[in-house]
């Protein structure tokens, strides 16, 4: 996931555990018998709310409210969009009277013949995708298992510099993952 989603989804859930820690602590302390946690309810001004829900300033905290929540609630529900294919990249060196674009896939495709070539690798996948507005080139590897981590990821290191030369400072990202396959057994 995209650390802004991501941030968005902890923050989020983070505020719902402080509410329910907040509303459990209360309900906790009504039921004590310590004196000054066991009052707590009774110090709260019932008709402070009826008096501020006439006041003219109280509409206007709800229409902020309701609207910090509808754009919380889109922002989280955008967060579920799946990964889509990247249609294009704008490279380096695009001015105003022109634009370098590439698409992605063609990057993708590049690697991916590259990688496969390499018998260091047992199946490869690279896919260019557009995760949230973030455009990656996912590589996906799987070694055998007795091949070390040190071996796969020099191999893979030269496609990510390949790549992140090619494209220079532009929005793409590049992700790997390896995996190693299970040990076959010797029948």
């Amino acid at each position: 996931m995209n650390r802004l989603p991501a941030a968005w989804n902890r923050l989020s859930v983070g505020l719902v555990g402080l509410l329910l820690v907040v509303v459990g602590l209360a309900l906790l302390f009504s039921q004590v018998t310590i004196h000054p946690l066991s009052d707590w309810d009774e110090r709260i001004d019932s008709d402070a709310i009826d008096r501020a829900a006439h006041q003219d300033w109280w509409t206007w905290v709800l229409v902020g409210i309701v609207a910090l929540a509808v754009l919380w609630g889109f922002r989280l529900l955008a967060t579920l969009i799946r990964p889509q294919a990247a249609e294009r990249l704008v490279l380096d060196g695009s001015e105003e009277g022109g634009r370098m674009t590439i698409p992605p896939g063609l990057i993708a495709s590049a690697v991916s013949d590259d990688l496969k070539a390499d018998p260091l690798f047992e199946d490869v996948s690279v896919k260019a995708l557009d995760d949230r507005g973030a455009k990656l080139i996912r590589i996906v590897v799987t070694a055998p298992a007795h091949r070390t981590y040190d071996e796969v990821s020099a191999a893979l290191a030269v496609a990510t510099e390949q790549i992140e030369a090619a494209v220079g400072d532009t929005e793409l990202h590049v992700q790997t993952m390896v995996q190693f396959a299970p040990p076959r057994r010797a029948r």
